[in-house]
Parts: structure tokens; C-alpha cells; sequence
């Protein structure tokens, strides 16, 4: 008969590590969700790469991440207000909602207004320069990290588009292999750029 599948473990088998029969391979799971706070001369698109020891895989490009909606009485004041004349950056501050959710209401509606399209342009692009957006996973086979000694480091790097390095945070593995369920998340600080990527990282393990 055909062996079983490997099963995914969320907590290190007891073979593993050891020399134990059984062990079919480790595997890490990173899913990079938005990075925000970077500076509006950066150039997009970008990548992260995420590297273990000599694994490594990128992300796909970046983009602008889609604007929340607003609700029907908001957009009914929104609307009033853009068509009087104010100016977008008032009614958004006025409103209490982002600039660009204010930009599209009024490019949709006004449409024979140029300096609103040219604003929803600018708006746009200088939201893929400082907040990308990547929402994406990705899975690499690792090295055992309970032999290493707690000297493998998870690494993501961010990349612009033209490949320049613009800043790095690091997870020691041995962090991870000591977390409850083998999962890290949140928000972390890029470092030399000064911005925040929100990510996840999970630990598991194949086991025949």
C-alpha cells in the first residue's frame, strides 16, 4: 500500500531534533501582510524577502491597498461638501476619513474636475510609495532549529524596486520553536528605514 501523507504537526515531534524515525521535513510559513511609514521618495514597488540560513523566498510586488468604504450618510455629507466647493483636504479632517476615500468620492461624482483627478493620481502613488500593501504567504523548508543552537535567525528584508536593500528585522528561530502553538505575529519596527511590517510566522513540522 501507499505510505500516508505527511502529517502537518504544530508542535515539534518527538523525533525531531533527536534522529528519530519518522520525520519527513520542518517548515516555516510567513505571511507578510502591509508594511506602512515609509518615506513618500521611496520607490515602489516593492518585495520582501524572506531568508533561513540559505532558504530564501520573495513576495510578489507590492500595491496600494484598497480604501475601506464609507457609509451612505457619510458619503451623502462628503459629496455635499465637495460639490460646494470645499476643498478635499478639509472635508477628509472635517469627516474624520483618509484623503483619498474623499479624492475617489469626488473623482466619481465630478468627474470634470481636474485637480481632483490629478489629486486622486498623486494620493495614489504616494500610497504605494509609504503604506504597500502585499497580503501574501510564503512557506519555505528549513533546517532543523532545534539543532542549530539558537543561531538560525528568520530575516525579512524590504526591497524597492530597483533591489536596494531599505531595511531588515530578524526572528531568532529559537523564539519561534519556544512560542505557544510555534507562532509569532504582529507589528515590527524595519530597521535602518524606520518603518512597520505587519507580519505572521508559523512553525510546523511533516511527520509520516
Amino acid at each position: 500500500p501507499a505510505p500516508p501523507p505527511p502529517l502537518a504537526l504544530a508542535s515539534p515531534p518527538a523525533a525531531f531534533g533527536g534522529g528519530g524515525r519518522g520525520l519527513a521535513a520542518a517548515y516555516l510559513w510567513v505571511k507578510v501582510a502591509e508594511v506602512r511609514g515609509l518615506p513618500p521618495s521611496s520607490r515602489p514597488p516593492f518585495k520582501v524577502c524572506v531568508k533561513v540560513g540559505e532558504q530564501s523566498a520573495s513576495t510578489g510586488p507590492s500595491h496600494p491597498k484598497g480604501d475601506d468604504g464609507m457609509s451612505a450618510a457619510l458619503r451623502k455629507v462628503c459629496l455635499e461638501q465637495l460639490e460646494q466647493g470645499r476643498p478635499p483636504q478639509d472635508v477628509a479632517e472635517a469627516l474624520g476619513v483618509q484623503l483619498l476615500q474623499v479624492l475617489a468620492e469626488g473623482q466619481t461624482t465630478i468627474p470634470s474636475s481636474a485637480d481632483v483627478r490629478v489629486a486622486v493620481q498623486r494620493a495614489c502613488e504616494d500610497r504605494a510609495a509609504t503604506d504597500p500593501f502585499f497580503e501574501e504567504a510564503l512557506t519555505l523548508l528549513i533546517p532543523d532549529p532545534a539543532s542549530a543552537g539558537g543561531s538560525v535567525k528568520v530575516s525579512l528584508v524590504l526591497l524597492d524596486k530597483r533591489g536596494a536593500d531599505l531595511g531588515m528585522v530578524s526572528f531568532a528561530m529559537s523564539d519561534l520553536f519556544n512560542a505557544p502553538g510555534l507562532a509569532l505575529g504582529g507589528t515590527v519596527r524595519l530597521r535602518p528605514i524606520d518603518a512597520d511590517i505587519r507580519v505572521s510566522l508559523r512553525l510546523r513540522f511533516l511527520e509520516h
